[in-house]
């Protein structure tokens, strides 16, 4: 299954996301396209390859919303997780049905392994 993470560019997704998710959900199963990695990421192009999109979604941003709706147009599955306490924007009910929250690196991961595990 391959993955596109969408999230805000507006903190530090490379240790609070992407680290985390490269150590502890490596699997030749699925493939994680992360689109801040340092390459630059075609993403309405690469969206459309995928089967699942994770949105983080604990810090608002413009490029989020377009990225899920782009995703929406296109009919793909989309999960959000969130920090707990943040406040995701409300407009995301339209495009998502799971909403999951996380405290911790060991809940983040938990919530992408039940995710990976029901889709």
């Amino acid at each position: 299954m391959d993955i596109y993470l969408a999230h805000s560019s507006g903190y530090d997704f490379k240790t609070e996301l992407y680290e985390p998710i490269q150590k502890n959900c490596s699997n030749k199963n699925h493939t994680f396209i992360f689109p801040h990695n340092g390459q630059l990421v075609d993403s309405k192009n690469v969206l459309s390859t995928c089967d699942l999109v994770m949105a983080e979604a604990s810090y608002p941003s413009t490029g989020l919303g377009i990225e899920l709706g782009w995703a929406n147009d296109l009919k793909k599955h989309i999960v959000c997780i969130h920090k707990t306490g943040s406040a995701p924007s409300s407009a995301l009910r339209i495009v998502c049905e799971t909403f999951l929250s996380y405290g911790s690196e060991v809940e983040l991961i938990s919530c992408i392994t039940r995710i990976i595990a029901t889709n």
